[in-house]
């Protein structure tokens, strides 16, 4: 590829190196999400499996024929991964596996991920972890060069158990949502004192507008691994959008390390909650 920089007084020309040809690579999404609160949220679960593509193409090709599954620390298979969309006509394979028959995790219990594509086993683990719920959400004006909202979002860290946090602020105005993770090694456990507020701060912000707020509470692993990606992310469009470098998450190739998978297995607790704007 060839790129022309121009300026007043010179033509300059940079050989950029060719990033159609780029070989695939494995990409597992696969986060189990339960709602604290939804008894029906667990049942239906999805892990979606797709190929990386040229750096020039949105289209990223879905992985089929492959077997998914989870299964608990005694073996036992906490639901039925399916490649089959019903939406499709002849219920056609699309690469997002579906369990329509999980099992509810447990708080504090590991759960294992088996995927085999081609003849290769990828593997990884994943702690089911607890979130609390939301005390209060309201509302304060910020004043830098102009007036801001702050939206405070209150709870109280756990007493007894290491915290991991991730938050989910869905917008009217992005396309993605702000996500941010936390820990709760800077916060008490002492009660009484271990109250303390998520904070989400735009100057897009605007009277009457419906804010969606989900909290997780993530494991340890999880939780670095979001750092970096969101650290990555920074200027682009988000933690899913293209990251300047890969992250390498929890997944291990058991067959062949070097064809690594991109991509994370996780198992959260969330809750949900919404505002508007006043």
């Amino acid at each position: 590829m060839l790129v022309i920089v121009s300026a007043t007084s010179c033509t300059e020309e940079i050989i950029i190196d060719d990033l159609e040809n780029v070989d695939p690579r494995l990409v597992i999404e696969a986060s189990i999400d339960v709602d604290k609160y939804d008894d029906n949220s667990y049942k239906t679960q999805r892990i979606k499996l797709s190929e990386t593509t040229s750096y020039y193409s949105n289209n990223y090709p879905p992985v089929k024929g492959a077997s998914v599954f989870v299964t608990d620390a005694n073996g036992m298979a906490m639901g039925t991964f399916l490649d089959l969309n019903p939406a499709i006509p002849n219920d056609e394979e699309d690469g997002i596996y579906t369990a329509v028959d999980f099992i509810k995790p447990i708080i504090g219990n590991t759960y294992f991920l088996t995927v085999t594509v081609d003849g290769e086993i990828y593997k990884a683990t994943d702690i089911f972890t607890s979130i609390v719920d939301i005390n209060t959400i309201n509302q304060e004006t910020i004043t830098f060069t102009e007036e801001i909202i702050q939206l405070n979002i209150n709870i109280d860290n756990e007493i007894g158990v290491d915290n991991y946090y991730l938050s989910k602020i869905e917008t009217p105005f992005r396309i993605i949502p702000e996500f941010n993770v936390l820990d709760d090694e800077q916060f008490s456990e002492e009660v009484g004192s271990n109250n303390f507020n998520f904070t989400f701060i735009d100057e897009e912000l605007k009277k009457d507008m419906y804010i969606a707020i989900t909290l997780y509470g993530i494991s340890k692993a999880y939780q670095k691994y979001l750092d970096k990606l969101l650290a990555n992310s920074q200027g682009s469009n988000g933690p899913f959008s293209t990251a300047p470098a890969s992250v390498r998450g929890n997944l291990l190739n058991t067959t062949n390390k070097n064809n690594y998978a991109l991509g994370y297995f996780s198992v959260n607790q969330s809750v949900k909650s919404s505002y508007i704007v006043k």
